[in-house]
């Protein structure tokens, strides 16, 4: 791949273009049978396959298409100025194991009295923990074998996002989770089936050290490159036979890294067209903020807070989605509980030391055992 950039420049993955497979892009999502009649593209079962019990298996040829797909060597070019050969080697390798664990299960119908499924870890998963991990994950339809492929910081948080998302029937929800996943959740609702029952979620590969305790996706690049080009192996793989809802997924192509600006220090106003203009922190940038008398610099330190109180104690503070929520409501009244706070008022905790720090509290509190 010829590069116009020197060694030492840093380059992060982002998604700028549509993934092209063999010079065709993630579009050929249906056919028209000679009936006149859509149907999906090749990821119906073997019409030869006579199900047992109500369980039938992929067709060969779409195994066999799918293989293919993960001995092709496109996404190399992309990643090779980031993650070495042995762990393109090594994440080939992960990648296709996971897709034949996954196309190895068979298929079959759900009816209401069906019992709900639980989270899988493949044998290629490190890690057989979910809660807090970072990962490469794959939700499956067990009735007609579409998946849908992500990469996330929290397992768990994502699945939980795709069950409150997927089952509430509004354009909200459509809007912040993959449409064509969507659609077949609300098809599944429609015919009274819960969705635990129909969707069955798999869990490839996580990032974590000898103790399976999560690595830090956020702050290395090579890492953020790994999940990227397991996330994008996976999604070609399925795509190629016929079983992906990724169908306008897109490609990772390389930029450099981007560094947001610091905020600008105004002077305090009352003029709360100004005060919002302050307040932009830039999307990766949490901003500083108020509870009753308690100061946060940011939403970690306050879930580190909120994770160091008892049981008791922690019901009295809101849980993050709801401190958004009231935290984008009260943006300009100074006079609200729960707040941003100014760049002054910023300024004069920290000269203060007023932050809630986890390691000032825990300080704090062998002082007073003492």
């Amino acid at each position: 791949m010829n590069c116009p950039y020197v060694v030492n420049y840093y380059f992060n993955a982002v998604n700028s273009v549509s993934t092209l497979l063999n010079g065709k892009s993630l579009r050929k999502s249906i056919v028209i049978s000679s009936l006149g009649k859509k149907q999906a593209y090749s990821g119906l079962p073997d019409p030869d396959n006579n199900p047992r019990n109500g369980k039938k298996k992929i067709a060969p040829n779409n195994k066999k298409k799918g293989l293919n797909s993960l001995d092709n060597p496109m996404l190399r070019g992309s990643f090779s100025l980031v993650l070495t050969e042995k762990k393109m080697d090594f994440f080939d390798s992960v990648a296709k194991q996971a897709f034949m664990e996954i196309i190895s299960h068979e298929l079959f119908s759900v009816t209401p009295i069906s019992e709900p499924l639980n989270t899988i870890h493949l044998t290629t998963d490190p890690g057989r923990l979910q809660n807090g991990r970072p990962g490469v994950y794959i939700i499956k339809h067990v009735e007609d074998g579409m998946c849908i492929v992500g990469q996330t910081k929290n397992l768990k948080r994502r699945f939980n996002q795709y069950t409150s998302r997927g089952t509430t029937v509004s354009p909200e929800g459509m809007n912040r989770i993959n449409k064509n996943f969507y659609a077949a959740v609300q098809q599944a609702i429609n015919k009274g089936l819960a969705y635990s029952q129909v969707f069955q979620r798999y869990v490839v590969y996580t990032w974590v050290d000898q103790d399976k305790k999560p690595l830090d996706i956020h702050n290395s690049l090579v890492l953020r490159n790994e999940i990227s080009y397991l996330e994008h192996r996976l999604i070609l793989a399925f795509f190629e036979c016929g079983l992906c809802y990724n169908l306008n997924d897109t490609f990772p192509q390389l930029s450099h890294a981007v560094s947001l600006p610091p905020i600008p220090v105004i002077a305090d106003t009352t003029d709360v067209s100004v005060q919002k203009s302050q307040l932009i922190a830039g999307p990766h940038k949490s901003k500083p903020f108020k509870i009753g008398g308690l100061y946060f610099y940011s939403k970690k330190n306050y879930i580190a807070f909120r994770d160091y109180l008892n049981e008791v104690e922690r019901k009295k503070f809101l849980a993050v989605s709801s401190l958004r929520q009231k935290l984008e409501k009260n943006v300009g009244n100074l006079s609200a509980d729960i707040r941003y706070l100014t760049p002054k008022e910023v300024l004069d905790c920290k000269k203060n030391n007023l932050f809630i720090k986890l390691d000032r509290l825990k300080k704090t509190e062998k002082a007073e055992k003492n």
